[in-house]
């Protein structure tokens, strides 16, 4: 069948060719057009920086795959050969970053599960807190042991190290600052309001939220910066860039808040959650909200590009 229509058509152009006097220049005219304009189509799929777009249908390889024996709670980068582990059953372990294969035994440090851990990845320290547990303890992954343990109640939260101290917080907002060595109590603060979301460093502060609204700026020695009511939902998303402070509330809100802790901008498009965490580009912030629009908007938050 497919030989029969390859035939009639060649015996087609044949014919035309023999009784039209200019179909074969017109024939040829229309041929080079047709792929000068797929040239021009096909050019304006690239990516910007010159690659063709990759096809995303397709599976990509597979370097390893290993089945590890509960589920996975998080993963970090320790180095170029090592990837850290930490379980929904309270584990954690190291894989090799090329083979997948542990590369250090399984520590189940606490009864309950893991809820906060800093790695510091230069003194190969692991920092971990347990809510249910109400402790935290410092693990060398180099010696493979434990340093110590510091019993709180109410953990709230961690954050990385600083000036050799590491930072603990309490619902009940009672700050705590314990010597990274040793773990004995540096210094603590009592706020006496209940928090909503902490801690997050911005540069050389240390940023608290509370269920009232409002944003609390200090330094690492527990002096105050400054505090503003942003009159946020009880769970909001904040993303730090270029030193300034992103929070999406759970009714789609976005304020913007300046270091200095100057309301900048707030915009409300959407009434709906962001549940996924906004990305940047050199001048853009592009935003998912959770029924399914995307939009784009200047860094200043200033003009709307896209939705």
């Amino acid at each position: 069948m497919v030989h029969e229509v390859i035939f009639w058509l060649g015996l087609l152009m044949i014919l035309l060719i023999r009784y039209f006097k200019y179909f074969h220049i017109f024939a040829v005219i229309y041929i080079l057009s047709g792929c000068y304009q797929g040239q021009f189509i096909s050019s304006n799929l690239n990516f910007e920086n010159g690659s063709e777009s990759p096809d995303l249908s397709q599976r990509p390889d597979v370097i390893w795959s290993e089945k590890q024996s509960s589920s996975i709670a998080a993963m970090e980068v320790i180095d170029q050969n090592n990837v850290l582990v930490t379980t929904y059953k309270g584990e954690v372990y190291i894989l090799h970053s090329r083979t997948g294969k542990k590369a250090s035994k399984k520590l189940k440090p606490f009864r309950s599960r893991i809820n906060d851990y800093i790695l510091n990845r230069l003194e190969q320290m692991l920092y971990l807190g347990s809510r249910g547990d109400e402790e935290i303890l410092a693990y060398d992954l180099r010696q493979n042991r434990i340093r110590w343990k510091y019993k709180i109640t109410q953990l709230f939260g961690l954050l990385a190290e600083d000036s050799g101290k590491i930072f603990a917080v309490q619902r009940d907002g009672v700050l705590i600052a314990l010597n990274k060595i040793t773990g004995e109590e540096y210094d603590r603060m009592t706020i006496n309001r209940t928090l909503s979301k902490g801690f997050i460093r911005n540069g050389d502060q240390l940023l608290l939220m509370f269920t009232d609204g409002s944003v609390l700026s200090f330094s690492n020695d527990f002096k105050k910066h400054w505090e503003n009511q942003v009159n946020i939902s009880l769970d909001p998303m904040v993303i730090l860039k270029d030193s300034m402070i992103y929070i999406h509330d759970e009714v789609g809100k976005i304020t913007v808040i300046s270091p200095e802790g100057i309301i900048n901008r707030v915009i409300s498009l959407e009434p709906v959650p962001v549940y996924s965490e906004p990305v940047f580009n050199d001048s853009t912030m592009f935003v998912g909200y959770a029924n399914g629009s995307v939009f784009s908007y200047s860094r200043r938050m200033d003009q709307e590009l896209w939705h």
